[in-house]
């Protein structure tokens, strides 16, 4: 089971943004915590780049995509023009796997092999 929410059930100590997370958190944990792994959570809201672990379930926050919250313990919060992106989520062989894609032009690809096939160092 994959969950989507906007805000997230966990603080980061970022308090301007934790002060809005998920209300009743507890709550959500008390439905996840008997699947534990078999249940992914997917959230938003810090436009910042985290994961953790939630009543035994993998849990993803994904970067923004138009700025991002820097992290600071005393407000005010500010934002910079970090490089945005996304999480794509998947189950693979029955466990879930959360990875960070940026957007953007970047230099590259490059290939990993020569020619003949060897690594290139």
């Amino acid at each position: 089971v994959l969950i989507i929410l906007h805000h997230p059930p966990v603080r980061l100590n970022i308090p301007e943004m934790d002060e809005d997370n998920l209300r009743n958190a507890e709550a959500l944990a008390e439905l996840v915590r008997p699947h534990g792994a078999r249940v992914a959570i997917a959230c938003g809201h810090l436009h910042r780049t985290a994961s953790t672990v939630f009543a035994g379930a993998l849990l993803t926050i994904a970067p923004g995509l138009s700025h991002a919250v820097l992290r600071t313990a005393e407000p005010p919060t500010r934002f910079a023009m970090e490089p945005p992106g996304y999480v794509l989520h998947g189950l693979i062989d029955g466990a879930w796997t959360a990875e960070t894609c940026p957007t953007g032009t970047f230099d590259g690809p490059y290939p990993f092999r020569d020619a003949e096939g060897g690594f290139i160092d």
